[in-house]
């Protein structure tokens, strides 16, 4: 007998590569799609203005909506009053400041012309930007007098603040 076996006798463990045997190409999937479900939720986070103190698109694509309302009812649409805006503003951020405040707000005769609204920022996310008809719904439940402001022919302005924490954006309406 000799020594030396041919090499076709010579059994060699196989080396697999990363995704070539059953269960590392079913790991590779499930890790691609993990990422995918990640990134796809950071995406929904970042996009939605969840983490975001104040949403700028708030207070225009409500005065859309408003104008939408009115134009429904065969009224002149309302225009965005900085000094208006400023003043709901400053309300939305002393009612986010102190729900105590908000809770114990009685409207002055300054604020008669006012209305304040707090919805779950996670709402607002989820709903993604038309979540109006819904607020519409909360206003009109809420206060019969925001709706009759929303459709007053004798409105002009209106401002629009939105302050938030980590869990509501609080909107205030002034109108003109």
């Amino acid at each position: 007998m000799s020594d030396h076996t041919p090499a076709s006798h010579h059994h060699q463990k196989k080396i697999h590569v990363l995704g070539v045997s059953r269960k590392k190409k079913y790991l590779k999937v499930l890790i691609v799609i993990l990422f995918a479900v990640f990134a796809a939720m950071a995406w929904f986070t970042i996009s939605s203005g969840i983490l975001a103190d104040e949403n700028p698109e708030i207070p225009r694509h409500l005065v859309a909506w408003i104008n939408t309302e009115r134009a429904a009812s065969s009224l002149p649409a309302v225009t965005i009053s900085d000094t208006l805006a400023h003043e709901a503003l400053l309300a939305s951020q002393e009612i986010q400041v102190s729900r105590t405040a908000y809770s114990t707000w009685q409207k002055t005769p300054a604020d008669q012309d006012s209305d304040v609204f707090i919805y779950p920022k996670l709402s607002w996310a989820m709903s993604g930007i038309r979540l109006e008809p819904m607020l519409f719904d909360a206003w009109r439940t809420s206060d019969p007098g925001s709706v009759s402001r929303i459709l007053d022919k004798d409105t002009s302005d209106v401002g629009i603040g939105v302050s938030s924490d980590g869990y509501n954006y609080y909107i205030v309406t002034k109108w003109q």
